[in-house]
């Protein structure tokens, strides 16, 4: 399995067209090595680069822009990296001043511009 991972026993793997690893469930929890960690029992889906497009975090994580995300919840990338959708652990204010609300569903851009969030 990719990177370390354990992936669980009976359940489905799938793989992109050029056989590289695509979709399966951890067996337990596995930490990125930007600290992140996923959670064991839920599934992760990688694109055909390699990089992560869906995982589900086992805890609370703050990312480089300060925000923490909610653990527990699913984090959704577009193939360009950037966040599609999260949701926040604590409140967190958007560098011109706006305060997303904690645990509720915030939706980005493929740009990293927002597209949906809930006010504070």
């Amino acid at each position: 399995s990719p990177n370390g991972m354990t992936f669980k026993a009976g359940t489905v793997v799938t793989f992109h067209e050029e056989g590289k690893f695509k979709q399966a469930t951890l067996a337990q929890d596995w930490q990125m090595s930007s600290g992140e960690v996923l959670s064991g029992g839920t599934e992760i889906e990688l694109d055909a680069d390699g990089q992560f497009r869906r995982y589900t975090l086992a805890q609370d994580w703050e990312n480089a822009q300060g925000m923490v995300l909610k653990g527990g919840t699913s984090v959704e990338y577009f193939p360009n990296g950037e966040y599609k959708r999260i949701i926040l652990a604590q409140n967190w204010q958007t560098p011109n001043g706006i305060v997303i609300k904690a645990g509720t569903e915030a939706m980005l851009h493929e740009n990293g511009r927002w597209k949906q969030f809930t006010l504070y």
